[in-house]
């Protein structure tokens, strides 16, 4: 019962955490908000079922990375931008849950999560949450997104590179320090995202300019 609740309540907290990270890169008009509820409401039961009935790890990746980049779909925006926010998103998750879940138990010898190290997870990710949020304090929901298909395969081989690194290795050490590491590659993908969209912004003003001059 109590493993019900953990799993229900962080999972909750979770789809809030998501819903925060995507009103960083999208914008929604009133209109939409129906059908964007509607999803983050299936992103929280479709995501508890399949971990709570299935209990398989492969299947739980599938079904996230999916489900966020239906989120995605709500809001306007390119392909690739939304390709690269489900990726970015979703290895931060991998990345915090990696540090919380071998930080705290022998995962490679209980193969069993403790109901803390989900709260921790959910903390991890309201953390990076927050500093992402600083980070893209003035670019925040921008429409243009300059080599986002770059930007989506560097995410695209963090979030493999975890995975494979997970099944691979088995020092609870190194499995810890390697997840602060991607944490710290996802926070500089942030900030090199920024950059570029500042940047862009910058050379289309220059572009305005010499064109009414």
């Amino acid at each position: 019962m109590f493993a019900l609740i953990t799993t229900l309540s962080t999972n909750l907290l979770r789809t809030y955490i998501i819903y925060r990270f995507m009103r960083l890169f999208f914008w929604t008009d009133i209109e939409e908000k129906k059908k964007e509820r509607a999803c983050y409401v299936l992103f929280f039961v479709l995501t508890a079922v399949v971990y709570l009935i299935f209990c398989s790890p492969g299947m739980s990746v599938i079904t996230n990375i999916v489900l966020i980049f239906l989120i995605t779909v709500c809001y306007e925006g390119a392909l690739k931008k939304k390709i690269f926010v489900t990726l970015l998103v979703y290895g931060t998750n991998m990345g915090c849950d990696l540090v919380a879940v071998h930080l705290l138990t022998d995962y490679s010898i209980t193969g069993k999560v403790g109901e803390c190290a989900a709260y921790i997870t959910v903390l991890l990710l309201l953390i990076c949450d927050v500093i992402s949020e600083k980070i893209l304090i003035k670019n925040k929901g921008e429409d243009k997104t300059p080599h986002g298909m770059i930007l989506a395969v560097i995410s695209a081989l963090c979030l493999a590179e975890l995975l494979i690194v997970e099944q691979e290795l088995k020092n609870r050490i190194l499995l810890v320090l390697f997840g602060c590491c991607v944490l710290a590659v996802v926070l500089l993908i942030f900030y090199l995202y920024d950059v570029l969209i500042s940047a862009y912004k910058k050379l289309e003003e220059q572009s305005l300019m010499e064109k009414q001059m």
